[in-house]
């Protein structure tokens, strides 16, 4: 049975008092609804986590992919201590179908569930935005629902983990920086950040200073492998600004693009890295989980698995 839309006055109402919520807010991010609670790390300068992204299935009557289900086998065996999912849970994309929508939660959860990991996600422009890639209010709000805070932050061990969500609809009053012309065909909706968002953001990382690393983990990212795939210029150009101010911030996790990528070695396919805090983000890009490759040598399913040892990390590439 379809769940009657919100009605529009509603949808703008709640839209307005969201843009007046206070950008240094508290928002502890919880795992995905029936995957595991995290703990505290048994050695909180020695842990293992795992990052993915961009799992959701073809069309909207498919269930959730064979590699899905493969990686949350391979996690269910090795048990590591969280992990990271960068967004597109979900074919979604439909607010008229509030039914469809929460099935497919469902069935992903249920894919996820046996794990007994907890999961974190960033939202992806399939569970944010309509069919035009335009993030919707609606289904922002079932997200909400759903799911949980579309952004927000958690600490285990000796790190911090933050969770932003690029799919934002932005205010009347908000400038973007399409990546193409009106002509073009190409998407001119490429993720955006608002200035609350990011306000919130430099609270954050200012408060966790002290943190040996923060891992970031996104949907749109800031350095793609094709242009029109990245962030709001706008968007992008003030998020590292902010980055750049915190040298413990050592690697930013981003997907929507259906293949693995390392800007800083785009050549590259072995492992993405080993590197000590301090030295930069990191940005990599990780969208292979389950979602229909993209044709070129980089679209392939895989995984990362990464290993903190105290001021060091590593970072290793699994393929499927």
């Amino acid at each position: 049975m379809k769940r009657a839309l919100v009605p529009a006055a509603a949808l703008l109402f709640a839209f307005l008092v969201g843009c007046l919520h206070d950008p240094h807010e508290l928002r502890p991010l919880q795992s995905l609804p029936s995957t595991a609670t995290l703990g505290s790390a048994p050695d909180p300068d020695h842990f293992v986590f795992w990052v993915f992204g961009d799992n959701r299935p073809a069309k909207k009557s498919d269930p959730p992919t064979q590699t899905i289900q493969d990686i949350a086998a391979a996690l269910t065996t090795a048990k590591p201590a969280l992990a990271l999912s960068c967004g597109d849970l979900i074919e979604g994309k439909d607010p008229s179908d509030h039914s469809r929508i929460q099935k497919q939660y469902a069935d992903i959860l249920d894919v996820l569930r046996p794990t007994a990991v907890p999961i974190f996600n960033a939202p992806g422009n399939h569970e944010m935005d309509d069919k035009d890639d335009v993030p919707n209010p609606t289904m922002t709000q079932w997200y909400s629902e759903l799911i949980g805070l579309p952004y927000g932050s958690f600490e285990y061990g000796n790190s911090h983990f933050v969770s932003l969500n690029t799919e934002e609809v932005p205010s009347l009053l908000a400038v973007r920086s399409p990546r193409a012309p009106l002509d073009s065909g190409d998407s001119l909706d490429p993720g955006y950040l608002s200035p609350d968002q990011l306000d919130w953001l430099n609270q954050d990382l200012a408060a966790h200073r002290a943190a040996a690393h923060v891992f970031l983990f996104m949907h749109h990212s800031v350095h793609a492998f094709k242009a029109k795939n990245e962030l709001d210029r706008n968007s992008a150009q003030n998020l590292v600004a902010i980055l750049a101010r915190y040298p413990n911030v050592t690697a930013v996790f981003s997907a929507h693009e259906h293949i693995y990528y390392n800007p800083q070695a785009p050549a590259d396919l072995a492992d993405p890295m080993a590197g000590s805090a301090g030295s930069g983000p990191r940005y990599l890009v990780t969208g292979g989980a389950g979602a229909p490759l993209q044709s070129n040598d980089h679209g392939f399913f895989h995984y990362f698995i990464v290993t903190v040892d105290g001021a060091r990390i590593t970072i290793q590439l699994v393929k499927l």
